[in-house]
């Protein structure tokens, strides 16, 4: 997982996929996940990832994800 913030107020969470497969790490894929969600586990299986977090419902401020 990366955050990026570039100044403002909001902090954007990136998921980076990377594989090594001759031993060099290569970035196969990237998933936005939101602005200031809330991860709160992840687990990979069966080449398949997994993420449980928190985002913004429609009624919530930036700051307080619910769902």
């Amino acid at each position: 997982l990366l955050a990026e913030s570039g100044g403002g107020s909001g902090t954007f969470i990136v998921l980076a996929v990377v594989q090594a497969p001759e031993g060099t790490p290569v970035n196969v894929a990237n998933a936005p996940l939101g602005d200031r969600v809330q991860v709160q586990s992840l687990a990979i299986a069966d080449n398949q990832i997994t993420v449980d977090m928190l985002a913004q419902g429609p009624d919530d401020p930036m700051c307080c994800p619910s769902q």
